[in-house]
């Protein structure tokens, strides 16, 4: 027998019953596997390995296993989660003869709602490929009716019609569940951002006038000192961001505890 032979006989050991432990050479063979499928996928458009695909029955069987460890409940969270992410389908039934479509559709199922399903599925997963997010236009010129499918599904989610293995695959590529909250949370921390540019540019004037070294004082800058302090104290308890930290200290910024330079003497002056 060959090595891939051994291999397949290696990983179809039944494990213990209650074994919890992932062995390390397990994790490697089952990556194999996985990077095998992956190409195969990006070869073919889908992974549906079948008996027509010469020199795949070590992959085929391997897929199949899959799916039955799926059906039992054995397939660990971070495996479905990579499967889903090649748009695996769990349902043979629905593959079975299936080459893939120019659009890349690898579900045959009988039903044409669930055709129609996997290939705006599809087509989504192609713009995430091509522009990083879920995040469609209304107006997008590439799919004008994306958008409208998208809205249809978090939809479904909220009144429960979307299947388990649907959300599995929309979750697998970072669907956006909540995108009204989401915007929101956009939209404050834009508020928030514009916020501390206008303190900022306040600052970069007082510095202008007065020069690096001098902070201003609550006597004359009540609210620019204590944005001052506020900044001090997010550098301390880690909150402050990088750029925030770069653009302070191009300005004369003491940060407390980073630069002996940063104590001041009687005048209010850096020493």
């Amino acid at each position: 027998p060959n090595e891939e032979d051994e291999e397949e006989k290696e990983e179809h050991k039944p494990a213990p019953k209650k074994a919890k432990v992932i062995f390390p050479y397990h994790e490697k063979l089952w990556m194999k596997r996985y990077r095998a499928l992956e190409k195969f996928q990006k070869e073919n458009g889908h992974c549906n390995v079948n008996r027509r695909d010469g020199g795949k029955a070590t992959l085929r069987n391997w897929v199949v296993r899959q799916r039955g460890l799926y059906r039992t409940n054995e397939l660990i969270p971070d495996r479905v989660d990579r499967l889903n992410q090649l748009g695996f389908a769990w349902d043979a039934t629905a593959d079975r003869g299936n080459r893939g479509t120019n659009r890349g559709t690898h579900s045959r199922s009988t039903s044409t709602r669930n055709r129609f399903w996997m290939q705006k599925f599809l087509e989504l997963k192609e713009y995430v490929d091509k522009h990083g997010d879920c995040r469609v236009p209304k107006l997008y010129e590439g799919n004008s009716s994306l958008s409208s499918w998208i809205y249809s599904q978090r939809k479904k989610h909220r009144d429960e019609q979307l299947s388990p293995e649907q959300f599995q695959l929309l979750d697998g590529i970072g669907f956006v569940w909540k995108n009204a909250r989401s915007q929101a949370r956009k939209e404050l921390q834009a508020r928030h951002d514009a916020i501390w540019d206008e303190h900022f540019e306040r600052l970069q004037k007082f510095v202008e006038s007065h020069g690096k070294g001098v902070l201003p004082t609550e006597s004359y800058h009540n609210g620019l000192s204590r944005w001052c302090r506020r900044q001090k104290k997010a550098y301390k308890d880690g909150s402050l961001t990088r750029d925030r930290q770069d653009r302070l200290t191009a300005v004369g910024f003491p940060f407390p505890g980073r630069d002996e330079e940063a104590k001041k003497d009687d005048t209010g002056a850096l020493k």
